[in-house]
């Protein structure tokens, strides 16, 4: 049955995400507890009933409705068409960023480099270049290393042949 076929697939996804972070197999309980079904659902819940929920959600660094002026951005000093993990509010009228206060230089750096790395596997992934991949892994702040950035993409090749066949 189709609703057979999706327990079963969510039950391997969970069973498995992150797997390769992880020295043991996930918890029973962590299995069952659901992963982004469960945001999903608070998600609907709060714009159909109007009730507010505070979420963790990725969202526009400037709303659709603006020309993205640094002015209406929630972080004024990133680009506009960044997404970034914020804490919102939910309700009838749809998903609100908090502000976010005022960055040091230096979480205002980490921001950046970190969007810069996912535009770099971004364009690996649009192109099929291995050179942006890399320097895509290789200049991601918690890696910050050419050699470590190399020797996980080239774990991420071995393990998903799909990722090598498209870095060619």
């Amino acid at each position: 049955t189709p609703l057979g076929l999706w327990r079963s697939t969510l039950r391997e996804r969970e069973a498995t995400y992150m797997a390769e972070t992880r020295d043991e197999e996930r918890r029973e309980e962590d299995i069952a507890g659901g992963g982004y079904q469960e945001v999903a659902l608070r998600l609907m819940t709060a714009i159909a009933t109007g009730r507010p929920e505070r979420m963790i959600l990725d969202v526009g660094n400037a709303p659709a409705s603006s020309a993205g002026a640094p002015e209406d951005r929630v972080v004024p000093e990133l680009p506009a068409d960044l997404v970034l993990e914020l804490m919102c509010v939910v309700d009838g009228e749809g998903v609100h960023p908090l502000p976010v206060g005022p960055l040091t230089l230096e979480q205002l750096g980490m921001m950046a480099q970190l969007r810069a790395s996912e535009r770099e596997i971004l364009e690996a992934a649009l192109t099929g270049s291995r050179d942006r991949a890399l320097q895509g892994f290789a200049t991601h702040p918690l890696v910050r290393s050419v050699a470590l950035g190399a020797a996980l993409l080239e774990g991420y090749e071995a393990g998903h042949p799909e990722i090598a066949a498209l870095l060619g």
